[in-house]
């Protein structure tokens, strides 16, 4: 079931999909101050030192599974990020409502049996999912399923977001890097394959380590 869950959650659809030419990317104007960045640990002195560089996509695990939707992609050398906060209790780990990891990247995070054990999770939820849409059908008036189904929809997904992020959280061997873009000249842009509750954003610039302070650390 696993693959199902990864490519709706990363809202890839594999057989629609239309190619996405990189050259005519979309520019983020509006940003938080203050990104994520989820890397491994076995990085971390790196990024001490030098940063984060962007990194060739085409050769990633999640780059790879794009480029099975849609074989002529080319990626550009990337940072990829996900918009956190403005105020000052940006530290507030806790507070994350959207999902910062993305999924097919998981397995580079988590054991096999980890794994195993979000998958049962995620199952669960789609399965409490559907029940609740079964009893919303059933006890309220037709006239007013779409109201009740849309207010149903957007509590459970900031609810699996939560759900899922602190999983990983718990159970991953990760870093994540909070970035603070005041005075950093990096153009940002929107991530084509982002999709579900990730809603990324990517540089092609490198981001000097004075920007970075590491958040979470295993």
């Amino acid at each position: 079931m696993r693959a199902k869950f990864v490519y709706e959650s990363l809202g890839l659809d594999l057989e629609n999909d239309s190619t996405v030419d990189m050259d005519n990317e979309v520019l983020v104007e509006k940003y938080p101050r203050f990104l994520l960045h989820v890397s491994e640990p076995e990085f971390r002195d790196k990024i001490f030192s030098e940063g984060l560089l962007p990194q060739d996509a085409n050769k990633a695990k999640w780059g790879k599974l794009a480029k099975a939707a849609e074989k002529d992609i080319l990626f550009k050398n990337s940072i990829f990020a996900t918009p956190f906060k403005d105020s000052i209790d940006v530290y507030d780990i806790k507070n994350i409502h959207k999902r910062i990891f993305a999924l097919p990247m998981v397995e580079e995070y988590l054991s096999p049996e980890d794994i195993e054990k979000m998958d049962e999770l995620m199952l669960k939820m789609g399965e409490d999912y559907a029940e609740e849409i079964r009893r919303i059908k059933k006890e309220v008036p037709e006239k007013n399923h779409s109201l009740y189904i849309g207010g149903f929809n957007e509590e459970f997904n900031e609810r699996w977001s939560t759900v899922i992020s602190n999983f990983i959280t718990a159970h991953a061997n990760i870093d994540i890097w909070i970035i603070d873009t005041k005075g950093l000249p990096n153009k940002w842009y929107k991530d084509i394959f982002g999709g579900g509750e990730e809603e990324s954003i990517l540089t092609h610039e490198p981001i000097p380590p004075h920007y970075l302070e590491l958040l979470f650390e295993e």
